[in-house]
């Protein structure tokens, strides 16, 4: 066995002088030759204590196993086969994270895209909800000023409903005494004189009448066109209103959008940061394990 032992030895020795076999340090060859000797003895011990040939041949096939296993992974170890599929699984690894980081990156960039298109058209509503809002506060202040034209011009119209009354009265009352006096002064002297002077004074209070009337139809006019400019005023205000409901309602929903965006995107970044960092560290953790070998 002792003689197989130094065949073995000078076997690798013989294939390490011919460049056959060869190692990165004499480290590596000193770890190889102390596992093969850790295995040989225990062999040996083996052998010892068997004493029947068959055992003996049994151990040390079983050692000529052993060795040819040794004699694999120093060629496995030289050929660097492990390395090549250790960086073949790290290549692979970092290939499916950089996927993974383009379509989450690709995604947050459409994200990011549409909200700011989103901002964009709430400044927009933001801009028309604020004329729609100036627009009715100058609706509002040319409405309260009709409003006021509207009641001088009722107090108008009622004044001179009153003054109109007071003139028929007095016109029915003038009337009377111009006949009353008519009969009396039928055969006076100065009759001419008198029906002259009632006559100047019905015609008068007619005149007054008949200024009063048309001064009351003036009136009836101008209230009319207040009115109608009121009403009108009254649908642009309640279409201002109506522009500024639906103004504030686009607002709201794209607000609303803009909050789902801004979730979105907190969420994918989470997600992306998740990602990138799970790479780091299996990379840092196939580096290491590389290292170890």
């Amino acid at each position: 066995m002792a003689e197989q032992i130094k065949n073995v030895h000078g076997l690798i020795l013989h294939k390490m002088e011919k460049g056959e076999l060869t190692f990165e340090s004499k480290e590596a060859l000193k770890r190889v030759l102390e596992e093969y000797e850790i295995h040989t003895k225990a062999i040996e011990q083996q052998l010892e204590v068997c004493k029947e040939k068959g055992t003996i041949e049994g151990m040390w096939k079983s050692c000529m196993r052993e060795v040819d296993t040794l004699q694999e992974q120093v060629r496995q170890y030289q050929s660097g086969y492990h390395l090549t599929l250790a960086h073949s699984r790290l290549s692979d690894v970092q290939k499916d994270y950089t996927e993974a980081i383009k379509l989450l990156e690709s995604k947050l960039m459409s994200l990011r895209t549409e909200n700011d298109q989103l901002t964009v058209k709430t400044q927009l509503l933001e801009d028309q909800l604020m004329q729609v809002t100036s627009q009715m506060a100058l609706v509002a202040e040319k409405n309260f000023a009709l409003n006021n034209s509207l009641k001088e011009a009722r107090n108008q119209e009622q004044e001179l409903k009153s003054r109109y009354l007071i003139l028929e009265a007095k016109y029915i009352e003038l009337d009377k005494t111009f006949e009353i006096d008519k009969r009396t002064f039928t055969h006076a002297y100065e009759h001419d004189k008198v029906e002259a002077q009632l006559k100047d004074k019905v015609e008068g209070a007619v005149r007054q009448r008949d200024e009063m009337q048309a001064a009351l139809e003036r009136c009836h006019e101008r209230m009319a066109e207040l009115l109608r400019n009121a009403a009108s005023d009254r649908s642009r205000v309640e279409e201002a209103v109506a522009v500024a409901e639906s103004a504030v309602h686009y607002r709201e929903e794209a607000l609303t959008q803009q909050n789902v965006l801004a979730e979105e995107l907190k969420r994918l970044k989470a997600e992306l940061d998740r990602v990138v960092g799970e790479a780091r560290q299996h990379a840092r953790h196939e580096a290491a394990t590389l290292r170890k070998q």
